[in-house]
């Protein structure tokens, strides 16, 4: 699993190429999964780029930030110290519209609801803040993952697993809520 890229371009996508090899770092044969595995990366202003992998050799799936001048990425930076204890998994990093917030998945994390939830950072001058849980109007019992907002910033968009019973997989089902609702602000003004 790897990152490609196409363009709209005069009415029509473009043939999709793959990320280079700073951001697309393949896996090798045999190697287990999630190591070097790439599945989204997002920007809101098309200078500053988030993502998640496991690096070869690590055992969490860390987030990563990278920018890209005139078509090329420089070397990814590890985005550090958002809990006190670094072996949760993270994944699907994206910026609010406003630039303000980190938001992302978080497995296991010891303050979660359920096995994964989603989390926020802030920005701050020296770098993110330590991550909060967004909350239980978008976070509960069930998994929560694949955080996103409309392009105006109006909605937040999410995904949630439902089990019946005691099924192994459930139904993922999407969810949206006004971004106000959420009261990101008031998480860091405590």
């Amino acid at each position: 699993m790897n990152i490609w890229k196409t363009e709209w371009k005069n009415g029509k996508w473009t043939e999709p190429k793959p990320l280079n090899d700073i951001i697309n770092q393949v896996q090798i044969e045999k190697e287990e999964w999630p190591s070097s595995n790439q599945n989204s990366i997002f920007t809101n202003d098309k200078l500053n780029f988030y993502f998640a992998t496991m690096v070869r050799g690590s055992k969490t799936i860390e987030m990563f930030q990278t920018k890209q001048i005139k078509g090329v990425f420089s070397q990814p930076i590890k985005i550090d110290n958002l809990f006190k204890d670094d072996k949760y998994w993270k994944s699907t990093p994206i910026i609010s519209p406003n630039g303000k917030y980190l938001i992302f998945n978080v497995y296991a994390a010891t303050d979660g609801k359920g096995g994964e939830d989603i989390y926020v950072s802030q920005k701050t001058e020296n770098g993110w803040s330590f991550a909060k849980n967004i909350g239980e109007l978008i976070n509960t019992k069930n998994e929560e993952a694949s955080p996103r907002f409309s392009q105006d910033g109006k909605y937040f968009f999410f995904t949630r697993e439902n089990k019946e019973k005691n099924e192994q997989d459930g139904i993922w089902s999407i969810y949206y809520v006004e971004t106000k609702y959420l009261q990101i602000e008031k998480l860091f003004n405590n």
